[in-house]
């Protein structure tokens, strides 16, 4: 018997999945000012937060047949229909026909990272110590030892710490820890937390290097040094920016609820929609053009919270949960759904 959906983790996914919409609209519009240090303050802890939150929901997952299918259906299958659309759209825009397959970027990442983890979940739950030595192989995922940019293998274990976290997590844990987050003392200290990183983005917003949050290319040889010290840094705002984010999110139902159930799909659709709206150049010649650098982050963040409510209404999201794993491609690739 399926148990029932918690409403708070779906609340929470749908803030964040359209943080994530709002984050890649203004990735390319957000050049400075305000509208820069925005962009620096949603990468500090969405994802690490979204990674934290598929843990969670994968702390069951085991290597069966009919799992494995599930996978390869929900993730897979839509990301090589999704990187062929913007394979697509880049040939378009740029005339330039070549796909990044094999080395995920804008926002694909995510899929092939979730696919691997939760392969790499019964392992996880065998180690006797998963966390330390999670956040030993992120701290040293920026050498290129590990893979790097291949299938973004660099960043899949840079992010690993937040997904053994909510692996890790029994119930009789998660449901203290909701118990805490929902104190008011604890809800007042996250909001201080938050003001406090957004506040340091703006301060140094000029000196904040981007790809330090993504933790997406190999460590750079001039500053490897630097690069490897603020990993941590980068973890622990990763850490304490997501349990901030978290305390804040409603706890019962309400219209968030739908979109966190659908937000797999509105992060799948929007990346060729975002990707338009990045690299068609009259659009961020227009927006950075607008008067005020606060400007590129309010349009993208008016856009962005629209765009989320239409993909994850589910109507709209049942149809293109069809277009993006047709289920006619499932049964021809996949063959029938085993019964066990």
């Amino acid at each position: 018997m399926t148990e029932p959906r918690d409403p708070y983790f779906d609340n929470a996914k749908a803030l964040l999945v359209c943080l994530v919409v709002i984050g890649h609209l203004n990735d390319y519009w957000g050049l400075e000012g305000l509208s820069l240090a925005g962009g620096h303050f949603i990468y500090t802890f969405h994802m690490a937060a979204f990674t934290f939150l598929a843990g969670l929901f994968s702390r069951s997952f085991d290597t069966s047949p009919r799992r494995v299918r599930a996978l390869v259906a929900d993730l897979l299958i839509p990301y090589v229909i999704v990187e062929i659309a913007i394979t697509l759209l880049r040939w378009a825009i740029s005339g330039e026909l070549v796909t990044t397959i094999l080395e995920p970027r804008f926002g694909l990442w995510f899929l092939v990272a979730l696919f691997s983890w939760r392969l790499a979940t019964p392992i996880l739950r065998l180690l006797r110590w998963p966390l330390p030595i999670a956040i030993v192989i992120s701290l040293t995922s920026g050498f290129d030892v590990w893979g790097g940019r291949v299938l973004s293998m660099g960043r899949i274990l840079a992010f690993l710490p937040f997904f053994v976290a909510g692996v890790m997590l029994d119930d009789a844990r998660l449901a203290r820890l909701k118990e805490v987050l929902r104190r008011r003392g604890w809800r007042i200290a996250a909001v201080c937390a938050l003001l406090l990183i957004a506040a340091a983005c703006f301060v140094w917003r000029n000196r904040i290097e981007r790809p330090w949050f993504e933790m997406s290319p190999p460590f750079a040889t001039d500053q490897l040094w630097l690069d490897f010290a603020m990993r941590p840094v980068v973890l622990a705002l990763g850490a304490v920016g997501g349990l901030a984010f978290l305390a804040l999110a409603p706890a019962t139902r309400c219209w968030l609820t739908v979109i966190g159930e659908n937000s797999l799909v509105v992060y799948l659709v929007h990346l060729p929609i975002a990707y338009v709206a990045q690299r068609w150049a009259p659009i961020p010649e227009a927006v950075t053009a607008l008067p005020g650098s606060y400007t590129p982050l309010l349009l993208a963040a008016v856009l962005g919270v629209t765009l989320t409510a239409l993909l994850g209404n589910r109507p709209v999201a049942n149809v293109l949960r069809k277009v993006i794993s047709p289920p006619p491609l499932g049964r021809l690739l996949l063959g029938p759904t085993p019964s066990a």
